[in-house]
């Protein structure tokens, strides 16, 4: 599924893409494949909402005490939701059937917006904007203890998307101003290149084997298998804000 400029759209492989919801400024979004539910942020309204796959039972579902939400992360193996509020400089953990109880896991960040979760290894990545060290990624484990700097500058210049592959524990990451995606053992710190010369690329999931991230300048998606052959173009004619592969079973990528 993709948000974008006036709601969320299910984006079909053909390039076809249905809209589900009318949703005035939505940003990133997430999914629960228990409940068949996504879970998204709107910024103009400073909540976060859910609604089925299909955009029906649309619900409020954080109302109040957001400024800027827009990271959105489900753990739905012990059904809570994450996420990041850039202006407040948190990261915050809510759960799934009780919503008003949450707390907050991460402070003193600059600018946060993409977050992702490693449900295995039960460990929490977030890009942080603006520091005065420059962009970086930093990791903790989902409680917010043991926080760490996983990679900064000069290997990132422009984070701007991040993605877990779950059976390697790999955290791959787009990067709009080095025009690369790539990826990098958290424990090693070893870090794979999967591709470079990308134009602007931000957003990133993937499904069956696959990356897929935005092109900023087009907003077209542009995917590829995971050792970043195969390449594929899908065109769009409106502003993407996020994109998150949605499946109706729960199991790793």
């Amino acid at each position: 599924m993709i948000t974008h400029a006036g709601g969320i759209s299910r984006l079909l492989t053909e390039g076809i893409s249905i809209r589900v919801n009318d949703a005035e400024d939505p940003n990133s979004l997430d999914y629960d494949c228990v409940e068949n539910r996504i879970y998204y942020s709107d910024y103009v309204s400073k909540q976060i909402f859910t609604a089925k796959y299909d955009g029906t039972d649309q619900r409020l579902f954080i109302t109040y005490d957001l400024i800027n939400p827009w990271g959105i992360a489900i753990d739905w193996i012990r059904r809570q939701l994450y996420w990041s509020d850039s202006l407040k400089g948190t990261i915050e953990v809510a759960r799934l059937d009780y919503p008003t109880q949450r707390k907050v896991v991460i402070t003193g960040n600059v600018n946060t917006w993409y977050i992702a979760l490693d449900l295995q290894r039960r460990k929490l990545f977030w890009i942080d904007w603006n520091t005065p060290q420059g962009a970086k990624i930093e990791w903790a484990n989902l409680d917010g203890s043991d926080r760490k700097l996983l990679v900064g500058r000069p290997q990132v210049l422009y984070p701007k998307g991040i993605q877990v592959i779950d059976t390697t524990g790999e955290l791959c990451y787009t990067d709009a101003d080095t025009g690369t995606l790539a990826c990098i053992d958290p424990y090693s710190k070893q870090t794979r290149t999967i591709l470079s010369g990308l134009t602007r690329p931000y957003g990133l999931t993937m499904m069956n084997e696959r990356f897929y991230w935005i092109n900023e300048k087009t907003y077209q998606i542009e995917s590829s298998s995971l050792y970043g052959s195969d390449r594929e173009f899908i065109g769009m004619n409106s502003v993407i804000y996020d994109i998150k592969a949605v499946s109706n079973t729960c199991s790793n990528n």
